[in-house]
């Protein structure tokens, strides 16, 4: 659907959409959230029920909040991070057989996707006192939108922004953000992705796109991922 064709009636319906998943996910979590409140255990959940009956900076009403916090920074974004990683080392020639002889460059390699295709491409950022960035005023209470996938393509900090380079030294991309809203959850997603792909090169001795192979992305500003992702492996 191009922007022109876009009307109210269909901002209406995908915001009427938007709610009723909203709600229902607050629902699942709610109901999570009383079962364990009767059988605590390990589990992050609980350890976040107890820091709220403790008094530990987290209350009651933001119990479900942290909860799709954690839900989509937790697991959407490293999901797309492993898919986008798969997808970046076959789609470059050569690639893939590298890092296989090689897992020592797996770390890197990921740091490069990371930059290369960054799970999230924007930030919501809500500016708390007036101030002035690059020359632009900003009044208190206006919305700044960071686009860290711009950021992390930019000519004037990586040299050839638009090439894959497992190599590239220094990698100071931004796809965790930076400074005091730098992701608490960065060591967790690169360890994950870390281990994925690891044992996904050990498996497999190729992974290719298939003939007729076209690139189905998730339809959504805020992130970089392939809605579907057919792959033939060879063990």
């Amino acid at each position: 659907m191009s922007p022109k064709s876009i009307s109210k009636e269909d901002v209406e319906e995908l915001m009427k959409i938007k709610r009723k998943g909203e709600k229902e996910l607050e629902e699942f979590f709610q109901s999570m959230i009383d079962e364990k409140r009767n059988n605590l255990g390990n589990d992050l959940i609980s350890i976040l029920i107890r820091a709220e009956e403790e008094g530990v900076k987290i209350s009651e009403d933001e119990l479900v909040p942290f909860c799709n916090l954690l839900l989509v920074a937790g697991n959407e974004t490293t999901t797309n991070l492993i898919s986008n990683a798969v997808f970046s080392i076959i789609e470059n020639h050569g690639v893939y057989e590298e890092v296989r002889k090689n897992p020592s460059l797996i770390p890197q390699m990921v740091e490069e996707v990371l930059r290369y295709r960054s799970p999230a491409q924007v930030l919501r950022r809500i500016v708390t006192k007036e101030t002035e960035i690059g020359g632009q005023r900003l009044q208190k209470g206006e919305v700044v939108l960071p686009w860290l996938g711009s950021a992390n393509r930019d000519e004037k900090k990586f040299e050839n922004a638009s090439h894959f380079n497992i190599h590239r030294s220094p990698n100071h991309h931004i796809a965790f953000g930076h400074g005091i809203h730098f992701c608490l959850g960065a060591p967790l997603a690169r360890l994950e992705a870390n281990i994925a792909m690891t044992e996904l090169i050990k498996r497999y001795s190729s992974i290719t796109l298939p003939q007729g192979f076209t690139v189905d992305p998730i339809e959504d500003s805020a992130v970089y991922g392939l809605r579907s992702f057919p792959v033939i492996v060879r063990g």
